[in-house]
C-alpha cells in the first residue's frame, strides 16, 4: 500500500469496500435464493395435492402412477397420510416431506444448495463485471479530476522544494470541489511565499548596501581614529616635551634668582665697602689737611700718613677687586638673560607647534589650541620682560665699567699718593706742595668713592627688581607648568576615549562585516527561487 498512488489506493479502497458489500448481499440473496427454491417445491407439491381426485387418494398404485409421471419433477413418492388435517412439511436428508388433502409426497430437493451456488455464481460474476466497470470508471474519472490535480500539485511542490525552487508555476483551477479550494489555496500560498522572497531580496539588496556602505564608513572612521589617535599621542608626547622645558626654565629661572639674590648680597656688601673706603677716604682727608699743617713739624706724621695711605692703597685693592667681581656678575647675569630669552623662543616655538597640530586635530584639539595661544602669549610676555631686564642690566653693566674705570682711576691715585707719601718721607721739605696736591686728589676721590657707592646702591636695587621679577617669572612657570599638566592629562584622557571609540567602531566594523557576509548567504538562498 505504500508503494501505491492515490488513485490506486482509492480504487483499493472502493473495490474492498465494494466486495464487503458484495459479500452481505450474497450472503442475503442466497438465504433468499434457498427460501424460494423451497417455497417453489412446497407450493408444486401443494398444487399436486390439489389437484388428485379425492376418489383415488388413498388408491397407491395410482398415486405410484402420478408419481411416475411427475419424476421430472423431483416427485419421488405420493403416499396417502392419515394424519392431522392441514399442510405441514418438513425436509430431511435432501428431501421434503409434504404432507396435505390426506397426502404425504416425497420431493428430491437435493438441487436446492446447486441452485443456490449457481445463482450465487451468476450473481458474483455480474457483481465482478459492474466492479470491473466501476473501477475503470473510478479510475478514468479519478485521473481526470483527482489524480491529474494532485500530480500538478506534487510537480509544483517538486520545482519549489528542488534546485529550481520555481515560485511562478500555478495550478489550473477547474472546479469548486476541495481539489479546486486546495489549487486555490496552493496558488495563494505561491503567490504568498513569492512576495515573501521578493521582499525579502529586496531587504537583502537594501541590507547588502547599507551594510558595504557601513563597512566602507566604520574602514574610514576606524583609519580616521587611528590618525587622530596617533595625533593626540604625538601632541600628548610634545606637551610632555613641553612640561620637562618648562621646568627646566623654571629651574634656570630659579637658578637666576638664587644668582640675583647673590648679586644683591655682594651689592650689598660692596657698598658697605664703600661706605668703608669713603669713610677712609674722608678721613685721609682730614689727614692731609693735618699734615699741611704739621708737615713742617712732625716727621713722625708723615710716617703716620705713609702707614694710612698705604692702608688705604689696599683697601682701593679691594674695591677694584670687587668691582671686577660684580663686573663679572653683570655678564653672568646678561648670559642668563640669553637663556631666559632662549626658554622664550623655544616655548613660543613649542606653541606654534602646538597651534599647528590643534589645528590640524580640529575639533578635537579646540581647547589645546586655547592653551597653546595662552602659552604662547605667556613666552611673548616672558621675551618681553627678559628684553627689559636685558636693557636694565646692560645700562647698569655700563654704569659698573665706569664705576670700575673709575675705581682703577682711584687705585692709581692711591699709588701716586703712596709714592707722594714716600716722597715726602724722603723730603719732608716737598711734602707741603705734594700735600697741596694730595688734598685736591683725595676730593676727587671722595667724589669717585661717593659715585661708586651710588653706582652700588642703584646695583643693589636693580638687584632686587630683577630678584622680583625672577619671582614673579617662576610663579609664571610654576602656573604654565600645572596648565601644562592639566593639558597633558586631558590629551591622555582623549587618546584613551579615542583608543575606546576605535574599538567600538572596529567592532561595528566587524559585526558589518558578518552581516554583510549572512546577506551573502540570504542572497544566495534567494537565487535558487525562480520568480
Amino acid at each position: 500500500m505504500k508503494r501505491l498512488g492515490v488513485s490506486a489506493k482509492i480504487i483499493v479502497i472502493v473495490g474492498v469496500s465494494f466486495l464487503l458489500v458484495e459479500a452481505v448481499i450474497l450472503l442475503y440473496t442466497g438465504a433468499n435464493r434457498r427460501d424460494d427454491l423451497v417455497d417453489h417445491y412446497v407450493f408444486q407439491a401443494s398444487i399436486l395435492t390439489a389437484t388428485v381426485d379425492p376418489a383415488y387418494r388413498s388408491d397407491q398404485r395410482y398415486l405410484d402412477a402420478v408419481a411416475r409421471r411427475l419424476a421430472d419433477e423431483k416427485v419421488l413418492s405420493i403416499r396417502p397420510f392419515s394424519g392431522e388435517p392441514g399442510e405441514t412439511w418438513t425436509i430431511q436428508e435432501s428431501v421434503m416431506m409434504y404432507r396435505n388433502h390426506r397426502l404425504e409426497v416425497e420431493i428430491d430437493v437435493s438441487g436446492i444448495p446447486g441452485q443456490v451456488r449457481t445463482f450465487i455464481w451468476n450473481v458474483i460474476g455480474l457483481v465482478a463485471v459492474i466492479l470491473v466497470c466501476l473501477v475503470a470508471t473510478s479510475y478514468f474519472f479519478m485521473r481526470i479530476f483527482v489524480v491529474r490535480p494532485l500530480r500538478a500539485l506534487l510537480a509544483n511542490l517538486n520545482a519549489i522544494s528542488g534546485s529550481e525552487a520555481d515560485l511562478s508555476a500555478r495550478l489550473a483551477v477547474q472546479s469548486n470541489d476541495e481539489i479546486g479550494q486546495i489549487a486555490l489555496s496552493f496558488n495563494r500560498f505561491i503567490e504568498r511565499i513569492r512576495e515573501m522572497v521578493v521582499r525579502m531580496k529586496e531587504a537583502s539588496d537594501t541590507a547588502r548596501r547599507i551594510g558595504t556602505v557601513l563597512v566602507d564608513a566604520t574602514t574610514d572612521s576606524v583609519e580616521r581614529l587611528r590618525a587622530v589617535s596617533k595625533a593626540a599621542a604625538t601632541n600628548g608626547d610634545r606637551v610632555e616635551s613641553l612640561d620637562r622645558e618648562i621646568h627646566d626654565a623654571a629651574a634656570a629661572v630659579n637658578e637666576i634668582s638664587a644668582s640675583t639674590d647673590s648679586l644683591s648680597i655682594s651689592a650689598e656688601r660692596q657698598a658697605q665697602e664703600v661706605a668703608d673706603s669713603l669713610a677712609a677716604v674722608e678721613e685721609m682727608n682730614a689727614s692731609i689737611a693735618s699734615l699741611v699743617d704739621l708737615a713742617t713739624q712732625r716727621r713722625a706724621g708723615a710716617t703716620a700718613l705713609l702707614g694710612t695711605t698705604r692702608d688705604a692703597n689696599e683697601k682701593m685693592s679691594e674695591s677694584v677687586s670687587a668691582i671686577r667681581d660684580i663686573e663679572a656678575s653683570t655678564e653672568e647675569m646678561l648670559g642668563m638673560i640669553d637663556v631666559i630669552n632662549a626658554i622664550a623662543g623655544r616655548t613660543n616655538l613649542l606653541s606654534m607647534n602646538a597651534a599647528i597640530e590643534a589645528a590640524h586635530a580640529g575639533e578635537y584639539g579646540r581647547g589645546f589650541a586655547v592653551v597653546a595661544e595662552e602659552i604662547r602669549k605667556l613666552s611673548d610676555q616672558t621675551a618681553e620682560n627678559a628684553k627689559s631686564i636685558t636693557r636694565t642690566l646692560k645700562a647698569e653693566v655700563e654704569k659698573i665699567a665706569v664705576a670700575g674705570e673709575i675705581n682703577r682711576s682711584a687705585g692709581e691715585l692711591f699709588e701716586r699718593i703712596l709714592h707722594e707719601v714716600e716722597s715726602v718721607v724722603d723730603a719732608m721739605q716737598e711734602m707741603v706742595a705734594g700735600m697741596n696736591e694730595q688734598s685736591v686728589a683725595s676730593g676727587e676721590i671722595m667724589r669717585a668713592v661717593s659715585t661708586v657707592d651710588q653706582v652700588a646702591a642703584e646695583i643693589k636695587n636693580a638687584s632686587r627688581e630683577i630678584s622680583g621679577g625672577t619671582t614673579a617669572v617662576s610663579g609664571s612657570f610654576d602656573a604654565i607648568s600645572g596648565v601644562s599638566a592639566d593639558v597633558s592629562e586631558r590629551v591622555r584622557r582623549v587618546i584613551a576615549d579615542i583608543q575606546t571609540v576605535t574599538e567600538t567602531v572596529e567592532t561595528i566594523a566587524r559585526t558589518g562585516s558578518e552581516n554583510e557576509r549572512n546577506v551573502e548567504i540570504l542572497d544566495g538562498e534567494a537565487a535558487r527561487f525562480t520568480l
